[in-house]
């Protein structure tokens, strides 16, 4: 009887690892919303409906947005970014990358590239932007800027959604 409980045990743990582990090069992949990135710059105006964000300026506006890396010694796969563009003067552009912190206190606390990769939508209602692999970086972070042209004939430029991939 011994055995047969010893063996029972063992195949419900079995059961259990196998059905709660993840593969070693399981991806962490995450959709944010658009207003989730602000504006660099004060004097910005800027429209949201319904997660999107959108330039309500009459010039373009950089948009800084946030990813949150949960794996730090891996890299980002590849990401993308909706976005819409109804300036057809002007290209929405926007690059993922990933950033080296600076160190100087409080004051200086900002960062810059590592390595990044970019994407340029011309004039397209509504496009995806997708980004390249982007290398490992250690005690950095992540970060998508979007250069946003301001309001052409009534028509608002925007970020919809962006998603991130983890390796």
């Amino acid at each position: 009887m011994k055995t047969i409980t010893t063996s029972i045990a063992s195949i419900v743990l079995a059961t259990a690892a196998a059905l709660t582990a993840t593969p070693a090069s399981a991806a962490d992949s995450k959709i944010y919303a658009g207003e989730m990135c602000s504006p660099n710059k004060d004097d910005s105006t800027v429209s949201h409906f319904w997660g999107r964000l959108k330039n309500a300026s009459a010039t373009t506006t950089n948009f800084e947005c946030p990813v949150v890396r949960d794996q730090t010694g891996t890299k980002i796969n590849h990401g993308d970014a909706w976005v819409i563009n109804q300036n057809y003067n002007q290209s929405l552009s926007c690059t993922l990358g990933l950033l080296l912190p600076l160190s100087g206190g409080v004051s200086g606390a900002s960062g810059f590239f590592s390595t990044r990769s970019t994407a340029v939508v011309s004039s397209a209602p509504q496009k995806l932007a997708s980004f390249g692999s982007l290398g490992h970086l250690l005690n950095g972070y992540a970060a998508m800027i979007c250069s946003i042209p301001g309001v052409y004939n009534g028509q608002q430029s925007g970020l919809v959604s962006y998603h991130v991939n983890e390796a």
